[in-house]
């Protein structure tokens, strides 16, 4: 199956990087304009880290983004907020469990692959080098299902007591009303 919008996910990724939207905000910008930056910004690194995760391409913003990693309370940071912010959260959220699980296992140095002979020989390498180091990347796999089951029941926590997620008139609004 072909994905139409693969082409376009690059392009949104250079286009936010051009008007700045990876920077700390410009002073003078008003509370929307604000929210409305780092709402796009977080949107583009959904975008970004779920294209590449589940392509296994590189992704062209680093899934160890400072404001991402510290988006975890956004949601709650204005009145002026979305109800939908929070499931932006969440996902920014498992995005960096992801992040954090390919830097373990040590994805990135296989981004660079010249084809799927020389891949295997490479994993068939890595492999026994980890098993000669003792690295157990099941273990590591177990731990990070455990880490994504409690994130999980994190954010399910989070949905539960946050009353914005919980209203009805939240759902029927239209996502560009909110803004």
């Amino acid at each position: 199956m072909r994905f139409f919008w693969a082409p376009y996910v690059r392009r949104l990724d250079r286009m936010a990087f051009e008007l700045g939207l990876n920077q700390p905000l410009p002073p003078g910008c008003d509370e929307r304009e604000c929210l409305n930056r780092t709402r796009t910004w977080l949107t583009c690194f959904c975008v970004n880290g779920s294209y590449a995760t589940q392509f296994g391409k590189m992704s062209m913003i680093p899934l160890n983004d400072q404001l991402a990693r510290n988006s975890r309370n956004w949601y709650r940071s204005s009145p002026l907020i979305c109800p939908f912010d929070i499931h932006l959260c969440a996902h920014v959220d498992i995005l960096l469990l992801f992040a954090d699980f390919q830097a373990v296992v040590g994805r990135g140095s296989l981004q660079k692959r010249v084809s799927e002979v020389i891949l295997h020989f490479v994993l068939l390498y890595i492999t026994i080098n980890w098993l000669l180091q003792g690295f157990d990347v099941v273990f590591i796999a177990i731990q990070f299902d455990e880490k994504l089951s409690e994130c999980g029941k994190y954010w399910v926590r989070r949905f539960a007591a946050d009353p914005r997620s919980q209203r009805k008139s939240a759902l029927r609004q239209p996502f560009s009303n909110s803004y």
